[in-house]
């Protein structure tokens, strides 16, 4: 009897869970899989633990100034009420490097643009801040950082507060990049401004509202009552082979969080 063979596919994940529950999930998706703190696809608890104990007393007072960022550009039309705050606290006291807010509304002219589409998704306040540790880099080290402005990224400082944190002459003239720094968001970063935080390596990430349909930061749905089962789960923070840089993010929620309106379908 001549049968031809059945073909029967199964897709199944190709890279280890990186927390409890997406394993208990991809268990009832795909195949049981088992989750082990200790595997290289997750941190450490000891780490997590010395590391939480360093920033939980600072951390909420840092979520109200990049809340306070967000507002400063949202109530002038420019931006979503969203906003970041990048401190150093390499020398064992905390130091406020930047802080930005939204601006994807602003126009290169200025102007407060209409709220259609995704706006300039090159002025989210991440993407925002990160230029401003770059430019003040080059003016500690003699350069002029005006031959970084470019009005598609608008990433000069336009409120009082940025500009103060600005012109402060407070970070190594030497020091590569983002490392050592830590960034505290109101919001979970999208997946592009998520990909800017591992490049620009920085050491810390502490976000106040989780974005399950749009962040790329978290690798599971815990708290995602709205919508059950779902959300991106790259879990970025801490991607195992294909990502050349590792840290460590926690989610602060804060619930009288005026920022906390803004929708979950938002690229932050």
């Amino acid at each position: 009897m001549n049968v031809p063979p059945k073909l029967l596919y199964v897709t199944v994940p190709a890279l280890a869970p990186t927390s409890a529950e997406q394993a208990a999930q991809w268990s009832e998706q795909y195949w049981p899989i088992a989750y082990k703190n200790t595997n290289p696809y997750g941190p450490h608890p000891s780490l997590v633990a010395r590391n939480t104990i360093e920033i939980q007393s600072e951390a909420a007072g840092w979520l109200e100034i990049a809340t306070a960022a967000g507002s400063n550009t949202s109530v002038l039309g420019i931006g979503e009420n969203i906003g970041c705050v990048i401190v150093d606290r390499r020398n064992g006291q905390s130091e406020v490097i930047a802080t930005a807010g939204d601006c994807r509304w602003r126009s290169p002219t200025g102007e407060a643009e209409a709220h259609i589409g995704p706006g300039n998704v090159m002025a989210h306040s991440v993407q925002r801040a990160i230029a401003m540790v770059a430019k003040k880099r080059l003016r500690m080290a003699g350069t002029n950082p005006t031959l970084l402005d470019r009005s598609l990224f608008c990433d000069t400082p336009l409120t009082e507060a940025e500009i103060a944190c600005y012109e402060k002459d407070n970070i190594p003239v030497n020091g590569y990049l983002c490392v050592d720094l830590d960034i505290y968001m109101t919001h979970e970063p999208c997946v592009m401004c998520s990909m800017a935080i591992l490049h620009s390596r920085f050491k810390r990430c502490i976000f106040g509202k989780r974005m399950p349909l749009t962040g790329g930061m978290t690798a599971d749905t815990i708290g995602d009552t709205a919508n059950p089962g779902k959300g991106l789960q790259h879990g970025i923070f801490w991607r195992p082979s294909e990502l050349n840089w590792k840290f460590l993010v926690w989610e602060c929620p804060n619930q009288d969080d005026s920022s906390s309106d803004v929708a979950d379908t938002l690229h932050v």
